[in-house]
């Protein structure tokens, strides 16, 4: 899992589709916090109000993932996926990646 902050890109396509075309599972015995699914993403949710406050993580499956992918975007979540890859913000738009990139 690449956490490093760096972002990868895939040799398999662009980065909007890989925003959304989730093959692999995340590795855990849990299960994703909105269903009872297999978690295919890590989400990372960090406080606006707080800003030294933890980060929360979320499991989220693929069907809950793109359903939320705007609003996460927009709520400045970073999410990974099973092999660390960041999907939100898009790495590779400058515009919208975080400062910390």
């Amino acid at each position: 899992m690449n956490l490093t902050g760096a972002a990868v890109r895939h040799e398999s396509g662009s980065m909007t589709s890989l925003r959304t075309s989730l093959t692999k599972p995340v590795v855990t015995d849990q299960p994703a916090c909105c269903c009872s699914a297999t978690p295919m993403v890590t989400v990372l949710l960090f406080s606006r109000t707080v800003p030294e406050r933890e980060a929360v993580d979320l499991l989220l499956c693929g069907h809950h993932y793109r359903a939320s992918v705007a609003t996460l975007d927009a709520a400045g979540a970073v999410v990974f996926d099973a092999d660390g890859v960041v999907l939100v913000p898009d790495p590779w738009d400058s515009e919208t990646a975080p400062l910390w990139w």
